[in-house]
């Protein structure tokens, strides 16, 4: 008889395990674990963060591990070369700037600049949170662009040559 009843407590645990799990895979379907989930694949983990004066946080990556290298013909790509040009002006910190009595003093191009900027082989980018991935109309296709076919209608018939391709005259002037 001991045995039976031993039998039937076995069956209640597996019943109630089944619920556990019925629910955990519910919570895992739920708008907000996916957003989690999804959070935690587009933000990459900081060298530093920057929070800008408007409430962004701006998190500094190091360049290798930036978005654009989770395509997956990019998954082992190294990086070649050194920019020659960056965005906070045309020329290096042995230079002076033009228009300002600081040399040492850069230009403030983001507002997120004042509270600091990102140290060397790191690229500044936006942290993505919860809102705007709910705010978004598809939490799939959040931050890719729409694919849209070529308006075969944008090109100036009058350009056309009888092979359909687009001709263009050029003047030369001596």
């Amino acid at each position: 008889m001991a045995r039976a009843r031993g039998g039937g407590g076995a069956l209640v645990l597996a019943a109630a395990v089944a619920c556990v799990l019925w629910a955990a895979a519910a919570e895992a379907r739920s708008p907000a674990a996916r957003a989690h989930r999804h959070l935690k694949r587009l933000n990459k983990p900081p060298v530093k963060s920057i929070e800008s004066p408007d409430g962004d946080i701006i998190d500094c990556v190091h360049i290798s591990h930036q978005p654009a290298f989770d395509h997956p013909l990019l998954k082992n790509h190294t990086i070649q070369f050194r920019l020659a040009y960056h965005p906070e002006g045309l020329y290096d910190d042995a230079k002076s700037s033009i228009g300002s009595d600081n040399a040492s003093e850069k230009p403030k191009l983001q507002l997120w600049h004042q509270n600091g900027r990102c140290p060397a082989d790191t690229v500044p980018i936006r942290r993505t949170k919860k809102v705007d991935l709910l705010r978004a109309s598809s939490m799939r296709r959040y931050g890719r662009k729409r694919h849209t076919a070529p308006n075969p209608m944008s090109v100036d018939p009058n350009m056309l040559s009888e092979g359909g391709h687009q001709v263009r005259e050029h003047g030369l002037s001596y």
